[in-house]
């Protein structure tokens, strides 16, 4: 028997309180659920399998049907053990830890330091590997591996120097951008910025002082002595101000392109066209751009080029 829209939002505020369950659900009885081998959900039970055999169906009770088995999904589980995995998932992971390193060194973020014994002790930073089943894009997984310094202890950090602070695309110049888009039928995109997702590898050269201590499996894979040293040149993962470094190029490459920041929000950029009327509007939230522009606009499509020799976009 199936039941009415009303009896299904009230079910839906019982299980969850915003409403949102992650996948479209479609109200069945427990009968029909077992008939059609889809899990089923009472909203005052835990979330039960069908199984086979006859059921008696209480009239008061509201039952829901799901699209698809709730299995839970592999990269839920974030920095992993790689003592509980299989052969396969640590030999995936093994690639991926060396094409962490690999875009290191291409990034320039570190050289290896011949001459240990000067670095200073206190600006010896550890770091590690994180480790995590991340989206392929394919509606996959795929193992992802991140080389993380132990930012927390970093010396100037402590003593209060350092500014870690970066600022983000506010949620009202969010909507300020969707708004003018859509009232002037401007196209929306959005924009993963780096090809690997390496952004914030791409900040400027630091002049401070810091030495990245590998562990041991990046030392097997780069073929150097146990607890090597890593010197610094740009900003790492852990870093405590690496996403502000990362925020300075980003904002110096959407000026360079023409962009000028908007005085309330340092996340909101706009472009204006040689009559200066409005052709495109850009917010920046850490390493994702959101972007809206004149498709009649070549001043706007010109830009979008630039943007993308610019910074190296995902998709």
């Amino acid at each position: 028997m199936m039941i009415d829209s009303v009896s299904v939002a009230a079910a839906e505020r019982k299980i969850s309180k915003d409403g949102f369950f992650g996948k479209t659900l479609f109200p069945l009885t427990k009968e029909a659920a077992q008939k059609l081998k889809m899990p089923y959900i009472n909203p005052k039970k835990k979330i039960s399998k069908s199984t086979s055999g006859s059921m008696e169906n209480s009239p008061s009770e509201v039952w829901m049907a799901a699209t698809h088995p709730l299995k839970k999904k592999k990269d839920n589980e974030a920095d992993l053990k790689e003592s509980r995995m299989t052969v396969e998932d640590r030999l995936a992971f093994m690639t991926a830890k060396k094409a962490e390193l690999q875009s290191i060194f291409e990034n320039g973020v570190w050289q290896l330091e011949l001459e240990p014994e000067k670095a200073s002790e206190s600006r010896i930073l550890k770091a590690r590997y994180f480790l995590k089943w991340a989206d392929d894009g394919k509606g996959g997984t795929k193992a992802k591996a991140r080389l993380v310094l132990q930012g927390y202890s970093d010396p100037d950090l402590l003593s209060g120097s350092l500014e870690p602070s970066s600022p983000t695309l506010s949620r009202t110049s969010r909507q300020v951008l969707l708004s003018i888009g859509v009232l002037n039928q401007w196209v929306f995109l959005i924009v993963f910025v780096c090809r690997c997702g390496y952004s914030l590898l791409q900040g400027d050269n630091q002049s401070r002082e810091l030495w990245c201590k590998l562990p041991r499996d990046a030392c097997t894979l780069l073929n150097i002595k146990p607890n090597s040293l890593m010197r610094l040149l740009k900003p790492i993962y852990g870093q405590a101000d690496a996403p502000r470094a990362w925020y300075q190029v980003a904002r110096r490459r959407l000026e360079e392109v023409g962009f000028t920041q908007h005085k309330l929000d340092g996340c909101l950029f706009r472009l204006h066209d040689a009559e200066g009327c409005l052709c495109c509007l850009v917010g920046l939230h850490v390493d994702d751009l959101l972007i809206s522009g004149n498709p009649q606009s070549e001043c706007y499509n010109t830009a979008k080029k630039l943007l993308r020799e610019k910074f190296n976009f995902k998709h």
